[in-house]
């Protein structure tokens, strides 16, 4: 993410077996909004010795919300800068919000028209992920940002659709589902509904404990846990007890820098 960019473009010195060329590094989960160039992404990958970056894009249209992105301003960076850059078809769009939550309940002509558009572009070979789409979100609107309340099943019609796109161009499904008990239950579900189809779970599984994330990974082989925005600062939220704290949420670090 971009907070981890900045973060990491602050260190000093890097130890010789970190060194880029000699541990390559990817960053999982980056978002695009419209007002960011791809010059100023590179500049900041160079600082901070990552080599490439997934994008992608919001399509919320207010500033607030750090949209205005799109799929085809993420496509045009990875030609521009080859092997940099690795865009996702976006889910972060209003149509697949909270107010439509109904639509992945019961998929209609809007949904069917984004499942279409979504596998032209896997279809071209130039999307390698679908996501993230934002199922189990906290709001996070009264500290400042755009991000309502979300709660949407994991384990839907439309989300099933989804992910047999996933499996059938080989490309991984990216969720963001905060950790609750019915949210790990909709996983297993949507995992063994199709073990085919590889699924990212944003932000260390949704910051459950080791002990969820040790069996899931161990019975789901198509199951990957990213670490986005995980460090235990005041500049990466997911990292912290943010933006509430509630029993299912685990962290990584406890901020002592120990």
């Amino acid at each position: 993410m971009l907070a981890g960019l900045f973060a990491a473009g602050c260190v000093q010195a890097v130890a010789p077996h970190a060194e880029p060329e000699k541990l390559p590094i990817i960053d999982s989960h980056g978002h695009l909004n419209g007002d960011i160039s791809a010059e100023t992404l590179i500049a900041l990958m160079n600082r901070s010795g990552v080599n490439r970056m997934v994008l992608m894009a919001r399509y919320f249209t207010s500033a607030y919300d750090a949209g205005s992105g799109s799929d085809e301003q993420a496509l045009d960076y990875s030609r521009r800068y080859p092997g940099r850059f690795i865009p996702f078809v976006a889910g972060q769009r209003g149509s697949l919000g909270q107010r439509n939550r109904s639509r992945w309940l019961k998929p209609d002509g809007v949904a069917e028209k984004l499942l279409l558009e979504a596998e032209q572009k896997l279809r071209s070979a130039e999307f390698y992920g679908l996501g993230e789409f934002i199922i189990r979100h906290y709001d996070y609107e009264a500290h400042g940002q755009g991000g309502g309340e979300v709660d949407i099943p994991v384990d839907t019609p439309l989300m099933r659709r989804f992910a047999v796109l996933a499996e059938k161009f080989r490309v991984p499904l990216l969720l963001h589902a905060e950790g609750e008990p019915e949210v790990v239950n909709g996983m297993r579900s949507l995992l063994e509904y199709n073990p085919k189809a590889k699924v990212i779970w944003a932000h260390n599984c949704g910051r459950s404990s080791t002990e969820i994330i040790g069996q899931m990974l161990t019975r789901y082989t198509n199951l990957i846990c990213d670490l986005g925005g995980m460090l235990n600062a005041s500049f990466a939220g997911y990292g912290r007890y943010w933006p509430r704290a509630t029993q299912w949420m685990h962290l990584i670090e406890d901020g002592s820098g120990q």
